[in-house]
């Protein structure tokens, strides 16, 4: 009942409603509070900060995330390391979908003003450019925090941890250095970054 409540809420928010959004926001918190034991809603109320992000209403902060990923784990409704890893792996998805959405909308922006003008790149706006820097270094100090509590928590489980490691080592590789490279505005003197070979060394260990 919940899930369809939300998931309605959110396609009408989503659709012209963004006055709702608090009240989405508000609902998925009561979900939460009232079936502590569903993943789905847990990740679904970590969606809901994307969604008021991407409106305009809120700045996506990751430390709002993994606070609520601590804050679900406290509870003790979700034990398995499966639960633990997939709470991780939703706040990770929701930042680069945050990153993904900040670039697109800026070269949405500029196609549709300078249409005339396909072919060329223009810089993304400061403001964008500031919260996709951030929210880049940030994926990396979250990847490094679900590594650590998998690697403490769940010892035993070595499938959890590598499905991480190898998704950081994909992220890193095709997303994080070339995307941290290009804001850099980088002349051919740059060095290259040591993080995708860190990563994958991590992944082989």
């Amino acid at each position: 009942l919940w899930k369809a409540y939300l998931l309605d809420l959110s396609w009408i928010v989503n659709h012209g409603h963004a006055n709702l959004a608090s009240t989405l926001k508000t609902a998925a918190s009561r979900a939460v509070l009232n079936c502590p034991y569903s993943l789905w809603l847990a990740q679904f109320q970590m969606e809901t900060f994307l969604i008021l992000a991407n409106l305009g209403n809120s700045v996506l902060d990751p430390d709002s995330l993994t606070a609520m990923i601590g804050k679900t784990i406290k509870a003790k409704f979700l034990t398995s390391p499966i639960h633990h890893l997939e709470l991780y792996l939703t706040a990770i998805r929701i930042m680069k979908r945050r990153i993904l959405y900040l670039i697109v909308m800026e070269y949405d922006e500029v196609f549709h003003e300078k249409s005339e003008q396909k072919n060329s790149i223009k810089p993304l706006s400061d403001a964008a450019e500031e919260e996709i820097q951030d929210l880049a270094e940030d994926l990396r100090e979250v990847y490094d925090e679900a590594d650590k509590f998998l690697a403490k928590h769940h010892k035993k489980c070595s499938e959890s941890r590598f499905a991480l490691l190898n998704e950081r080592c994909k992220t890193e590789n095709a997303m994080l250095t070339p995307l941290l490279q290009a804001l850099e505005n980088s002349s051919a003197t740059q060095s290259a970054s040591p993080e995708p070979m860190r990563c994958f060394e991590q992944l082989v260990e």
